[in-house]
């Protein structure tokens, strides 16, 4: 009695199992051999490394447009 041949599309979804395989491992090795990064970490590394001026004041231009304690903004025309 003959072995029965496997058909291209069982041999197509062998053969994409096998790749899928493979990345995964490729995946796990990745994140083992990266460092893993801090989270929350401040997005701006150059700021935290300079201790010696204050930071600078926040200076708005133009007056808040949002109303300020419960108070009213004025609407158009008054």
């Amino acid at each position: 009695m003959m072995p029965e041949m496997p058909s291209s599309r069982r041999r197509a979804i062998h053969r994409r199992n096998l790749y899928l395989m493979v990345a995964g491992v490729a995946a796990a090795a990745a994140c083992l051999l990266v460092e893993p990064v801090e989270t929350g970490a401040d997005a701006a590394p150059a700021e935290r490394m300079s201790p010696g001026a204050p930071p600078e004041i926040a200076v708005r231009p133009n007056a808040p447009t949002e109303p300020v304690m419960g108070a009213r903004a004025p609407g158009p025309g008054s």
